[in-house]
């Protein structure tokens, strides 16, 4: 049972860091299509060994708006907790079917947290997925 844990999370740990903007480089960029469900969030790590200005570019190509919330990594535990956490206002949007936003981040370990709008869920009576196109690039300084 112990075994089982283990590589239960060994595997969600290593597709966890694939799909992740941890960048050691000074520049890169990315596209990546996200299926969300309502209440599963897509938390998207980032790691910055330098200040670095970062970009992205949010599209839903079918389904409810999106919410993209920028939090630092305190932040993020306090909300995977239930507690109540802040974010960077610069970096997040809400309920949006698309956006281009671009901001400065301090060196240190930050999650863009991708996930469909509250107020979406309200307006429908049934939720479906959503498809959301996200394309970033990162440039440290």
């Amino acid at each position: 049972m112990v075994l089982r844990g283990v590589l239960a999370g060994y595997l969600l740990g290593s597709a966890y860091k694939r799909r992740s903007l941890r960048r050691n480089a000074l520049r890169d960029s990315g596209t990546d299509t996200y299926n969300l469900k309502p209440g599963y969030p897509e938390p998207i790590p980032i790691h910055l060994d330098t200040d670095g200005q970062i970009q992205y570019s949010m599209k839903v190509l079918d389904g409810p708006p999106v919410d993209c919330v920028l939090m630092d990594d305190r932040n993020f535990a306090y909300y995977t907790d239930g507690l109540d956490c802040e974010c960077y206002e610069r970096g997040t949007v809400y309920c949006a079917k698309a956006a281009e936003i671009s901001f400065q981040l301090p060196a240190g370990q930050y999650t863009l947290l991708v996930r469909q709008a509250p107020e979406a869920s309200e307006e429908t009576t049934t939720p479906g997925d959503s498809r959301v196109e996200f394309a970033y690039s990162i440039d440290a300084t």
